[in-house]
């Protein structure tokens, strides 16, 4: 039998939905697929896991994403869905808890890899604001402003997604430097 639930989770709270993995693995829900923002669940296993998710450098269906994705598999972790260059992986919880990044520089270059992707949204999505409300100074159509306060949304979002990272990689660089 399976459960569909669905969730939205910005990209820099990958943390927070793999706390959430984690936790409905606790209560028998074991993730099989994952898109967007529906989850599947087997709720028939016996086998709990421990869940980590990643956003590769590499898509998982690249040669160099398989390659990655064959080491983990070789270390007991195996693939359980994915969205885009987002893996969700799992390991079972009898084998021990693992962690995808060992050291503080691949730590780095994870958080490196999200702000690179959000880098490139946030000036597209700046952009679109900047238009938009430009257009409704102009014309004051009510359908331009509705379009105007999501894009409004969005780049007060995403920009406090950048700030969060940011700041969750200045924090690491800071305990990199207190170990060196």
């Amino acid at each position: 039998m399976s459960l569909t639930k669905y969730r939205w989770f910005w990209a820099w709270q990958f943390e927070k939905e793999e706390r959430w993995l984690n936790q409905m693995s606790n209560r028998g829900f074991q993730l099989v697929d994952v898109s967007f923002i529906r989850y599947t669940f087997d709720t028939n296993s016996s086998q709990e896991y421990n869940y980590r998710i990643e956003f590769l450098e590499h898509g998982p269906y690249t040669e160099k994403g398989q390659e990655y994705l064959l080491f983990l598999k070789e270390a007991g972790i195996d693939m359980c869905g994915s969205y885009m260059r987002w893996v969700y992986l799992r390991k079972k919880k009898d084998e021990g808890e693992f962690q995808l990044f060992s050291d503080l520089d691949s730590r780095l270059q994870h958080l490196n890899r999200i702000i690179t992707l959000l880098s490139v949204i946030f000036p597209l999505e700046f952009m679109y604001f900047v238009k938009c409300w430009a257009e409704y100074g102009e014309n004051g159509h009510k359908g331009e402003l509705v379009l105007c306060l999501l894009f409004t949304f969005f780049v007060l979002i995403i920009g406090s997604g950048l700030f969060t990272l940011y700041r969750n990689k200045k924090r690491l660089l800071a305990e990199r430097s207190l170990h060196e």
